[in-house]
Order: C-alpha cells, then sequence, then structure tokens
C-alpha cells in the first residue's frame, strides 16, 4: 500500500505532463509555399518568412522553418504576382552550397516536393534570382 501511495503522484504528474504537452503543427501536405530566409553575418542570426498560396505570411527564426509564427497577410494579387515570377525563373542549374558570410535561401513546393536553392554571398548567383529574392523578402517582411 505504501508503494502505491509513493508512486500515485509520479503518475498523476505522468499522466498531467503528457496531456498538457504541446504538440508540433505540420504544414499541410497540398499546401504550396516560398520559403526565404537570410542570416548569418556578425550575429549569425537568420529569418526567414514563408509565403502560402492564399496570401498567409509566417515568420522564422533559425536556418530552417522551426516554430513558424503568424506574420500577416498579402493581397491576392500580390501572391499571385509573386508566384508567377518565381515560376519564370531559371532555377534548374542548382549552385553546390558553400556557407559565407550571409547565407540565402529559397524553397518552394509541397509535401517532398521541393525546389531548394541557398547561395552565400561569396558566390555568383544569377541577378533574376538576386532581385526575385531581394523584393520578394521585403514584401514578405513588411507584410501586416
Amino acid at each position: 500500500m505504501r508503494f502505491l501511495l509513493r508512486i500515485l503522484p509520479l503518475l498523476a504528474f505522468s499522466f498531467l505532463l503528457v496531456s498538457c504537452g504541446g504538440s508540433k503543427v505540420s504544414k499541410p501536405e497540398s499546401s504550396t509555399y516560398l520559403f526565404l530566409s537570410q542570416g548569418g553575418g556578425i550575429t549569425g542570426k537568420y529569418e526567414g518568412f514563408i509565403l502560402y498560396e492564399d496570401g498567409r505570411v509566417e515568420a522564422t527564426e533559425g536556418e530552417g522553418q522551426e516554430n513558424p509564427k503568424p506574420k500577416g497577410k498579402l493581397p491576392s494579387r500580390e501572391v499571385s504576382m509573386i508566384f508567377e515570377a518565381w515560376n519564370v525563373l531559371d532555377v534548374q542549374d542548382k549552385i553546390p552550397f558553400k556557407p559565407g558570410n550571409m547565407n540565402y535561401k529559397i524553397i518552394y513546393g509541397s509535401g517532398s516536393d521541393l525546389v531548394i536553392l541557398d547561395w552565400s554571398d561569396g558566390q555568383k548567383v544569377d541577378t533574376e534570382i538576386q532581385e526575385f529574392f531581394s523584393e520578394t523578402y521585403r514584401k514578405l517582411r513588411n507584410a501586416e
């Protein structure tokens, strides 16, 4: 009986811990998105944004898409223009990534069907890709 009295609080605490624990939310497999991030430099900080086809924008910190938080929404016309601009870019010739002082990344797709471009400030990247990144990143950063 004493054994049960000692174990019971432990079991209750364990049950409470498991039942109140959060679960990770994953992106819907069918939702196409664009993820843009940049970071490094003196601070080593990374900042990224995820744009979904419905205009939702989420902000992330870190090198990947960890812990996205709602940022705002872009008008549907703006979203259409961004995705159309992406579709006309020539992203077939991938550059092998070499980390540098500042690092940049674009991910496009849904589920496991992704196109990933990453480069650093020390690598030569097509001007159209750099312009797309700069313009889109600015729009996502200013989303409300």
